[in-house]
């Protein structure tokens, strides 16, 4: 899939079945929105297009944007991120709004390619070696 990400005609002339990788992924993903989408008709009780609409859109990229996207947990920190913030803030009242919004930019300028990319800082670094040319 990385071989793929980065050059299909790379990945295709290193043997890489690319049309079948794709498929499969295609096919692991509607799993999963499926599922998703079970759920939430679950919870909702009933589905409308109107529940579809453009705010359910934009709040599920912000989710995908804070947590990061090309990871496997960034999209589920995001998800958790965007959900909590607002109960984080819903003492400020009529100020609410403009701090979830302060917050999510000041997320993208520190963190512009989501949160997962934070957890460098947290991971152990290795020794550094130097090489010097005899």
């Amino acid at each position: 899939m990385q071989a793929i990400s980065g050059s299909e005609d790379a990945a295709q002339a290193l043997g890489i079945d690319v049309d079948r990788y794709k498929l499969a992924a295609f096919l692991i993903s509607a799993v999963y929105a499926a599922m998703a989408g079970t759920l939430f008709v679950h919870l909702v009780g009933f589905v409308s297009p109107e529940v579809f609409g453009l705010h359910m859109v934009i709040l599920a990229f912000t989710m995908l944007f804070v947590g990061g996207i090309g990871t496997t947990f960034g999209p589920l920190v995001g998800a958790v991120i965007i959900t909590v913030l607002p109960e984080v803030f819903r003492e400020l009242n009529e100020y609410q709004d403009m701090a979830y919004g302060a917050a999510l930019i000041l997320l993208l300028i520190f963190a512009p390619k989501g949160l997962s990319t934070l957890s460098a800082f947290w991971r152990p670094r290795s020794a550094k070696t130097t090489v010097t040319a005899t």
